[in-house]
C-alpha cells in the first residue's frame, strides 16, 4: 500500500470488525505508522522552514498543511521572487505531498499513479490530485512534487521517464512520437483516459511540474539532516540523546492551534517563545556571494545562499550534457556573461561552483589575473565546506607538480595534458588520445606531489601553487608551432579556477569532461573550447 500513516490507520479501523481480527495488534502497527508518517512531514517542513533565515534566501513563507490547495497540501513554499528551475525556466511556489511508509515492501509504478487504492483512497488517484492542483494554479509558476519513502520499480517504464537530476518527468521520453501501442504510449493512453484529456498536449500541462523524489530519505536522516539546517538557521539542534523532537511536536501543536503558514519573523516569534532560537553568528566579511551551479546535488538551495546564481541544469542529464553543442552554443558564453556583468573591481566576490571542472575552468579563465577581480571560492569537501581565499605567499621550497612526456602520435603538433591532482588520470588520457586524438603528438602527464588524492589539494595558496606550476610546464613543452592544447584533469574545482586564470595566452584548448558513471575506462566526451 502506498500512503501515509493516517490513511493507514483510517484503514485499520475499517476492518478491526472482521471475523478473527486481532484489534490491539493491527490499531497500535497503525498509530505508529501515523505517528512515523505525521514525523516524516513535519521535518520536510522545518528542513524548507529553516531556509528563510540564509541571508539571501529567496523564501517568503513556508506553510503545513497549507489550505490555500486542494491537493499537494502538506508543505508549501512560497518565493518572493522566482527561484529557476531544471528546465530552464522559474518557479514562484513548490508545494510538496509526502507518502511514508513503515518498510520497504512496495514500489512506484506508472499504473500506481492512476490508481486510486495504492494512496489509500476509494475514488481519486494521486494524478487526479495533480490535476486538481495544477489547474486550481495554472500560468503561475507553481511545482508539485512527490516525496516517498518507496523507490521506482527499477523494471517499471516509470524508471525510464523520471530523472535523477530533480526527479522531473523526462517529457522528451515520455512524449517520444510514438503511437499508443508503444510502451510509453501505453503510459500516455492510460493517464490520459484516467484523467480525461483527450489529447498528449493536454497530459504534457499537468505532467510538466511533477517531480517525483523517490526514495527519498529515512526518518533519521530527515532527522540528521535536519539537525544541521537548524544550526545554520540560528534554532536549537535536537540532542542525538532525545527520544523525543520537539520540532516535530511544534508545528503540530502549531497547526492545532490554527496557525499553519508563517513568514521568517513568525516563525522566529514561535521558536523564541519555546526556547528554540539561539540566533545566528554575525556573519563576517563583505564579499557578494554568487555561485554557478550545472549539477544540483549539495547545491539544491543555492539561490539562498548567493546574491547572484547562473543555474545550467537544463542544459544536463544528472552530469551528462545533453546536447554536446550546448558547451560552446550555450554554456560558454552564459557562464562568461554571467561572471562580466556581475563582477567588477571595486567589490570582493565569493564564487560558489557547484558545476562540471569545464565551468570551474572558465570561470577562472573569464576572471584572469588581469581582471583586477577580488574572489574568493568556496570549497567542500570531507565534510566540511571551506573559504578559499588566495594570499601570496614564498616560492615553494620543492617541486610542487611533476611531468612526463608520453609520445603518442609522432609528427603531430598538438599535446595532451593529463593533470592528476584527485586522480592519475595519466594511463586513460593516453589510451584516450591514442584511439581518439590523432592530432596529439605527445601526452604531457602533471602529477601533484608527493602523490595525488582526494585530500592532496591543501588551501587555496596550494591550489595556486598547483595551477602556477601546471601552466609552466605547458608552456616548456608545447610544439614551438603552437597546436591546439587538449586538457584533461582530475582536481578540485578551486585548483581548475585558477588554473584558468593562467590560461590567457596558451592558445587554443579543448576541455574535456570524464563520464563518471558510464563504466568504461577512457570514458571522456569533448566540452568547451577557449577561448569563446
Amino acid at each position: 500500500m502506498w500512503t501515509r500513516g493516517k490513511e493507514v490507520l483510517r484503514q485499520s479501523r475499517n476492518h478491526r470488525t472482521g471475523p478473527g481480527h486481532v484489534g490491539g495488534e493491527a490499531v497500535t502497527t497503525a498509530v505508529v505508522a501515523r505517528q512515523q508518517g505525521d514525523d516524516y512531514q513535519a521535518r520536510i517542513f522545518w528542513l524548507e522552514a529553516c531556509r528563510m533565515f540564509s541571508r539571501y534566501s529567496k523564501v517568503a513563507r513556508v506553510a503545513y498543511e497549507f489550505k490555500a490547495i486542494k491537493s499537494f497540501d502538506d508543505v508549501a513554499v512560497i518565493y518572493s521572487s522566482p527561484i529557476p528551475d531544471e528546465r530552464g525556466g522559474t518557479v514562484s511556489a513548490d508545494f510538496y505531498q509526502s507518502k511514508y511508509h513503515v518498510d520497504l515492501k512496495g514500489n512506484l509504478t506508472w499504473e500506481a499513479m492512476i490508481d486510486p487504492s495504492a494512496i489509500g483512497a476509494t475514488s481519486v488517484s494521486l494524478l487526479e490530485r495533480l490535476k486538481d492542483a495544477v489547474t486550481d494554479h495554472a500560468g503561475t509558476g507553481a511545482r508539485f512534487n512527490l516525496i516517498s519513502a518507496w523507490p521506482i520499480h527499477p523494471g517499471n517504464a516509470l524508471a525510464e521517464v523520471v530523472s535523477r537530476r530533480n526527479g522531473e518527468l523526462r517529457l522528451e521520453k515520455l512524449f517520444d512520437g510514438t503511437t499508443d501501442a508503444s510502451a510509453k504510449g501505453k503510459i500516455r493512453k492510460a493517464w490520459r483516459k484516467r484523467l480525461k484529456l483527450k489529447t498528449n498536449d493536454e497530459l504534457k500541462q499537468i505532467v510538466s511540474p511533477l517531480r517525483i523524489h523517490a526514495p527519498y530519505q529515512t526518518l533519521e536522516s530527515l532527522r540528521k539532516e535536519l539537525n544541521f539546517r537548524l544550526e545554520f538557521a540560528g534554532l536549537k539542534p535536537v540532542d542525538d540523546g532525545h527520544v523525543g523532537h520537539h520540532y516535530d511536536d511544534l508545528i503540530r501543536k502549531l497547526h492545532g492551534n490554527g496557525t499553519h503558514d508563517f513568514d521568517r519573523d513568525a516563525l522566529r516569534a514561535c521558536c523564541e517563545g519555546e526556547g528554540l532560537w539561539l540566533g545566528r553568528a554575525a556573519e563576517v566579511g563583505d564579499r557578494i556571494p554568487i555561485g554557478i551551479r550545472s549539477f544540483l546535488r549539495f547545491a539544491e538551495h543555492l539561490e539562498d545562499q548567493t546574491a547572484h546564481l547562473l543555474c545550467l541544469l537544463q542544459f544536463f542529464d544528472f552530469r551528462h550534457v545533453r546536447d554536446a553543442a550546448s558547451w560552446q552554443r550555450d554554456i560558454g558564453p552564459q557562464v562568461k556573461a554571467f561572471l562580466s556583468s556581475n563582477t567588477g573591481r571595486n567589490d570582493r566576490y565569493l564564487l560558489h561552483l557547484d558545476a562540471h571542472t569545464s565551468i570551474a575552468l572558465l570561470a577562472g579563465h573569464v576572471l584572469d589575473m588581469k581582471s583586477g577581480v577580488d574572489i574568493a571560492l568556496v570549497q567542500r569537501g570531507a565534510g566540511k565546506t571551506a573559504i578559499w581565499e588566495f594570499v601570496p605567499v614564498p616560492p615553494p621550497s620543492g617541486p610542487v607538480v611533476t611531468t612526463r612526456l608520453e609520445a603518442v602520435h609522432v609528427g603531430a603538433t598538438d599535446v595532451a595534458v593529463a593533470l592528476s591532482v584527485s586522480n592519475d588520470t595519466a594511463p586513460e588520457v593516453i589510451e584516450y588520445a591514442k584511439k581518439n586524438l590523432p592530432t596529439v603528438g605527445s601526452v604531457l602527464a602533471v602529477t601533484v606531489t608527493p602523490n595525488s588524492g582526494q585530500f592532496a589539494v591543501r588551501d587555496a595558496a596550494h591550489a595556486f601553487q598547483i595551477a602556477d606550476a601546471t601552466v609552466g610546464a605547458i608552456r616548456a613543452n608545447r610544439a614551438a608551432a603552437g597546436g591546439t592544447i587538449h586538457l584533461f584533469s582530475s582536481a578540485p574545482n578551486t585548483a581548475m579556477f585558477f588554473l584558468g586564470r593562467m590560461t590567457t595566452g596558451l592558445g587554443r584548448i579543448q576541455l574535456y569532461e570524464y563520464l563518471f558513471e558510464s563504466g568504461i575506462p577512457s570514458a571522456y566526451v569533448p566540452s568547451i573550447v577557449l577561448p569563446v
